[in-house]
C-alpha cells in the first residue's frame, strides 16, 4: 500500500476539520450568523 505523503494526509485533516466546523457553527447559530473567522477558529487552522 502506497502512503500519500504526510502534507497530503494533513491538508486533508484541515479540509475535514473545516467542514465539520461550518456545520457545527451553522447548525449552532444558522446559516446568515457564521463567519469565516469563526469556522477557522473552531477548526483550528
Amino acid at each position: 500500500m502506497i502512503t500519500p505523503p504526510s502534507s497530503l494526509r494533513r491538508s486533508e485533516r484541515s479540509r475535514r476539520a473545516t467542514l465539520q466546523a461550518a456545520l457545527d457553527l451553522c447548525t449552532e447559530k444558522g446559516y446568515g450568523r457564521v463567519t469565516i473567522e469563526a469556522i477557522a477558529a473552531r477548526a483550528g487552522v
